[in-house]
This record gives C-alpha cells, sequence and structure tokens, in this order.
C-alpha cells in the first residue's frame, strides 16, 4: 500500500512540471516581436528548497513567454538574506536606483519604501483591474488564473491595501502565524492541579480550547512543583517579544498604533493601560512562569524544548520543524497560541511580495509587465499549492489553494505514518486560528516601533536586575519610535 509521502511527491513532481510540455497555439499574438532582453531583477529571502522551485516556474514562465510571444524574459533570481538584509540594501538602493523588479518584504517595509521614495513602489491596483492582464486575463492561457483577487484569504490581501497611500501596493505569497508547540509526554495525560482543567487530566482537546490565563495556570503549578519536573528550566518558551507583546495588545482590546499624521496618533502603546499589561508579563516572568527569547541572548525556545529543558514553547508556524522530539512515545502537539479576553486574533507573518518602478531603466515599464505576470504565475493556487509544499512550514494565500485535494490530503494524510510536525502545524494555521489575523496601520516608522516595543519586554532581565525601570523603558521605547517617523 502506498503512502502519502509518495504520492506526494509523486503530485508535487506532476503539478510542477504539468506545464513543461510543448505550449499549444493560445491564438494570442506577439506583444512586440523579438526585441532585447527583459530582465526581471526579483530579490528574495526563502530558503534553498522553495529558492528552488520558484525557478522552476521562472523557467516554465521564461519558455512561454518566448514560444508565444517572441520576447526574451530572464527572471533573475537573487537571494539577499533576511529580511534585514533586503530592507537594508532596497533602502540604500532606492537613492541610486540599485533597486530589484520584486522584492520579498514585510509590509512595513513597504511602508518604508513608500515614504523614503514616494512612487518607488509599483501600485498593483492598476495590474489587478487591467482588462488585460488582471488575475484571469492573461494573454497566455497558460499562465492564466483560475480565480480573481478575490480567492485570496482576505486578511491576506487587505494587508496590502492599508498603507497610507491609496491603492495595493503588496500582495500575499505565502505565510505563517504563531503557534503553541507541546511536549506530548510530559503534558498530555498528567495533571496540573485543581486550577488546570479543574484538576482533571490535560487532554489535547483541553489544549486546543486553553486561555492565557489557563496556560500561565499550568506554569505556576510547574514552578511550584519543580521536584515533578527536575529537568525544567522554564515551564514556557516565548519566541518573539514583539508578537508576545502586539498580539496580547490587540487580544486586550489596547492601544498599539493608530492613524493619523502626528506621533500622538500615530503611536499609542505608551499609556498606563498598555503598561499595566507589561507589568503582569514581568511579574509572570519575574516568578520563572516563561522566558524569551529576547531575555536569553536570542536563543529560539526549540534550542530547550528539544532538550526538554521547557514544556511548551510559543513560535512562528514556520520555524515549527525545529521542535521535533525525536525520542517522544506521543510526540509533539501543536495548537494555536492561548489568547487574552476571549479574543483569538494572531499575528500574520511570511513572505509577502511588492515590486518597483526603476527610472535608470529604459525598459522600466516592459519589467513591471513582465514582472507582474511572473508575479501572478506563482500566485496561482496550483502554483501556491506547490510552492507551500516546498517551503517547508508556510501555507497558501489562496482560498481554493487550502482547499485544494492536495493540499487537503497534505494536512489531513490518510495514513497515520505520514502525519508529521508540519502537517500538524499546517492544519492548526489553516483550520484552528482560521484566518483570524489583525491588521496593523502601515506607516513609515511602524517596523520601528515594532522593534522598539520588543525590546521593552525584552528589558525585562535588566529590570529585574535593578538596572531599568518600566516606566523608562517605555519612555525610550516610545522617543526612539518618534524618532523613526
Amino acid at each position: 500500500m502506498k503512502k502519502f509521502s509518495k504520492l506526494l511527491l509523486g503530485l508535487v513532481s506532476c503539478l510542477s512540471l504539468a506545464s513543461c510540455g510543448k505550449p499549444t497555439d493560445s491564438g494570442t499574438t506577439s506583444v512586440g516581436g523579438t526585441q532585447g532582453k527583459i530582465n526581471v531583477y526579483f530579490w528574495t529571502t526563502t530558503g534553498a528548497q522553495l529558492e528552488e522551485q520558484i525557478e522552476s516556474y521562472a523557467t516554465q514562465f521564461e519558455n512561454y513567454i518566448k514560444q508565444y510571444e517572441s520576447v526574451d524574459v530572464d527572471i533573475i533570481i537573487q537571494n539577499q538574506g533576511g529580511y534585514d538584509e533586503i530592507k537594508s540594501q532596497i533602502t540604500t538602493g532606492l537613492g541610486s536606483n540599485n533597486i530589484p523588479t520584486i522584492a520579498v518584504a514585510y509590509p512595513d517595509h513597504v511602508a518604508s519604501y513608500l515614504a523614503d521614495k514616494p512612487g518607488s513602489v509599483v501600485n498593483l491596483a492598476d495590474y489587478i483591474n487591467s482588462d488585460t492582464l488582471g488575475f484571469k486575463k492573461d494573454p497566455i492561457t497558460e499562465l492564466n488564473d483560475t480565480y480573481d483577487e478575490t480567492d485570496f484569504i482576505q486578511k491576506y490581501y487587505e494587508e496590502g491595501t492599508i498603507y497610507q497611500e491609496e491603492g495595493v501596493y503588496s500582495l500575499p505569497f505565502l505565510k505563517s502565524s504563531e503557534v503553541m508547540i507541546v511536549n506530548s509526554d510530559a503534558v498530555e495525560g498528567r495533571t496540573f492541579g485543581s486550577e488546570v482543567n479543574n484538576g482533571r487530566e490535560v487532554t489535547s482537546t483541553y489544549l486546543s480550547k486553553m486561555t492565557w490565563d489557563d496556560l500561565m495556570a499550568l506554569c505556576k503549578y510547574v514552578v511550584e512543583n519543580k521536584d515533578e519536573f527536575p529537568n525544567v528550566k522554564w515551564p514556557l518558551y516565548i519566541d518573539s517579544d514583539s508578537n508576545f507583546f502586539i498580539t496580547q495588545a490587540m487580544q486586550r482590546g489596547l492601544p498599539y498604533l493608530g492613524n493619523g499624521d502626528t506621533a500622538e496618533e500615530k503611536l499609542l502603546f505608551n499609556n498606563k493601560d498598555t503598561k499595566a499589561m507589561v507589568q503582569e508579563f514581568y511579574d509572570l516572568f519575574d516568578q520563572g512562569y516563561f522566558m524569551t527569547k529576547g531575555n536569553n541572548n536570542s536563543e529560539y525556545g526549540s534550542n530547550y524544548f528539544t532538550k526538554e529543558e521547557t514544556l511548551i514553547t510559543i513560535g512562528s508556524s514556520g520555524g515549527a520543524g525545529y521542535n521535533d522530539l525525536v525520542n517522544s512515545v506521543n510526540g509533539v502537539g501543536v495548537y494555536k497560541v492561548p489568547a487574552a479576553n476571549d479574543n483569538p486574533v494572531y499575528v500574520s507573518q511570511g513572505l509577502t511580495l511588492c515590486m518597483f518602478h526603476n527610472p535608470a531603466n529604459a525598459d522600466d515599464n516592459l519589467r513591471i509587465e513582465y514582472g507582474w505576470r511572473f508575479l501572478k504565475y506563482i500566485l496561482s493556487p496550483n502554483a501556491n499549492t506547490i510552492l507551500s509544499f516546498a517551503s517547508q512550514g508556510y501555507v497558501p494565500v489562496r482560498t481554493s489553494a487550502v482547499t485544494s485535494p492536495s493540499y487537503q490530503a497534505y494536512i489531513n494524510p490518510e495514513y497515520e505514518d505520514d502525519e508529521t510536525l508540519l502537517t500538524k502545524t499546517s492544519r492548526v494555521v489553516i483550520n484552528d486560528i482560521n484566518g483570524a489575523y489583525y491588521n496593523l496601520p502601515l506607516f513609515k516608522g511602524s517596523d520601528a516601533a515594532r522593534t522598539q516595543v520588543e525590546g521593552i519586554v525584552s528589558s525585562f532581565v535588566r529590570i529585574q536586575s535593578g538596572g531599568l525601570t518600566l516606566d523608562d523603558a517605555f519612555q525610550n521605547a516610545y522617543e526612539a519610535a518618534v524618532s523613526s517617523l
């Protein structure tokens, strides 16, 4: 009997090469006959496996354009390292026109590009609404999308429409969120005192529905009964100090960022209610309930989870695979992150794409046109599904991709042996988080605000040692965020 993993491998090969045969006549005409090569530069931050699959789609795209339109297009994919590196290079390059046609970006970064050089970022609405180049309207049938822009998962698509400039300046590519990873051997099937599940055994059902207060009650029991957990340094480990601050604020309905023209209207986090929230976190941290990456030399929770020195870790679904427990009997449980105030909204992370005008190129309009058509091609439901498989942890952004038989078979495998940490994680993101994302105002300095509130949480160790007060941490963060506007 064949296992799903073998079927999936065959499916990926089939789907990704489905358009590699000799194209048939689509009845389209050349957009301009034979001309010089059009170089479309695509700057990425992706891993090797995903980048290889993108390269495959680039070759297919180039072949179609050559066959049907007699145009030499070269999609030049260049990995620029991490998000900070790509932002730095683009920010510097805007002044000298040393910029790509397409780039991976965080939405916060796109907001900065829009402010740093107005007109530099392409308003994709002009192409989305085009009668000849919009979704479902490509002149080459094999490159055409099956669905239009309404097929994007709503919150993902909205993210590209809430910049301070009217229009659509980015599109989601592959996404992730945060999940809770649990050592099933150590947590499930045991009791944690009367305050956790009313003294009954903790089950996967309970973990899937637990609140933030429930999680803290579990952590409290572990701290107060260390003899039962001699190897555990901290019950909980949190990988992102910034997401911790921001997500909890969103769940509690507390101000973080706002729209407006002044610093006071944009930066809202320096207020008594948000300070009270962080004071609560500090008190829990001080009692040993959790550790954060920013307070522990930037070490990820997986380093401690895999050594069973923490029971639960909260981090990106895109990095969930690092938390596998090789010698575990019951494996690793994956759940949505327990929410505060019964308001389960979560951070949307992952790969977003934007495009740039480059007036230094005489063929700029053609680069953008072919770049847009390639962008559409890798965002088509079939490609989006295959690229999500290659990404090792990200989920598709198209509804039709998520609901496709191949993706549903991936997250709900028929055979138990094919259930992996990545399939569990993707299933939680798709089924349990289910598009419940918050979108924040995007403006020049919104990324700096994220960095600064991260610093507030990351300063807990300094506060603990008496080297800083919480009020000072907030004030310093606010002043630094103001200076970035």
